[in-house]
């Protein structure tokens, strides 16, 4: 069943539906305010999740909002198709930690567990929404998340960087700012190799094939770039991996994530601290760029 028409003062300049928070035709930033919540005492944001909170609680905490963007696609013969999802998550609910540690109320939305995966076409098992859909999406989501103190995206996919990127631009020009961290780790190779085998021992060993892993593509992730962007991973790596997963171990997987976890906790923090409160209504002819996101020590992995 289709929506009702909405009025023509209702929408958008190119036709599309308003969410809660747009651009009037004069060019003003609108935010319809929430209800007032109920009088009475309530209990925090349980277990820090979105999706097991009321509409009262969240709007009591104010709450700064953490999405974790991953992927589904191709990890070699031994990683999961949600090796990029697993590890998004997992330093999600860290910074959800991290950020309530230092009296930041946060609460972890649900995951975005398909992203923009095209490179890994031709894999049995890979999903992809394209740079196109993934830009729109993220767009959408920080729109109708006004209410929220901030929303900061991890995001667990290298191929997601464009995307985020075109959307920051666009929201910055609407007076949003949404903080966005990669999950580069300090070392490592590029996919499903040594370093994302170790993280994932550490996570979730019960998911990873360590009998089956086998080294890939060896190159610097330099020397593969051009090719993997004109013919996509199976050009350069029949198995799906970029690197050599031999050798990894749980031990090296934690010593990665813990220092991944400081660094982008550091910078959300520092992120929020030069931040307005982006409830407010922003001057849409000045508003101010999204904060830059942490410096990878290496390349985005996923």
């Amino acid at each position: 069943m289709n929506p009702p028409e909405l009025p023509a003062d209702r929408r958008t300049a190119n036709g599309d539906r308003r969410t809660h928070a747009e651009v009037d035709s004069a060019g003003t930033h609108v935010v319809n305010p929430p209800p007032d919540p109920p009088p009475g005492p309530l209990p925090g944001l349980p277990a820090g999740r979105l999706e097991c909170a009321t509409w009262p609680e969240v709007a009591v905490a104010h709450p700064v909002l953490v999405v974790a963007v991953g992927s589904c696609e191709q990890h070699g013969p031994h990683l999961p198709l949600g090796t990029d999802s697993v590890i998004a998550a997992a330093v999600a609910e860290r910074l959800v930690a991290g950020l309530e540690a230092a009296d930041r109320p946060a609460v972890l939305a649900p995951i975005i567990s398909i992203g923009a995966s095209g490179e890994h076409a031709g894999f049995p098992g890979t999903l992809s929404f394209g740079s196109a859909v993934m830009e729109e999406m993220v767009v959408e989501l920080v729109r109708s998340a006004d209410h929220f103190a901030a929303v900061v995206i991890v995001n667990g996919h290298g191929g997601n960087t464009a995307a985020l990127a075109a959307a920051g631009e666009r929201l910055a020009a609407e007076g949003r700012r949404p903080v966005v961290i990669p999950c580069s780790f300090a070392r490592g190779d590029a996919h499903a190799g040594r370093t994302e085998t170790s993280v994932m021992l550490a996570l979730a060993p019960d998911l990873v094939r360590i009998d089956l892993a086998e080294p890939g593509a060896v190159e610097g992730w330099p020397e593969l770039r051009d090719r993997v962007l004109a013919g996509g991973v199976a050009s350069v790596s029949p198995n799906g991996v970029l690197g050599d997963p031999t050798g990894a171990t749980a031990a090296e997987g934690r010593s990665l994530l813990d220092d991944l976890v400081a660094r982008s906790l550091a910078t959300a923090l520092a992120a929020l601290n030069a931040l307005v409160d982006p409830v407010d209504p922003v001057d849409p002819v000045d508003p101010v760029a999204p904060v830059a996101p942490v410096a990878p020590a290496a390349r985005l992995h996923g």
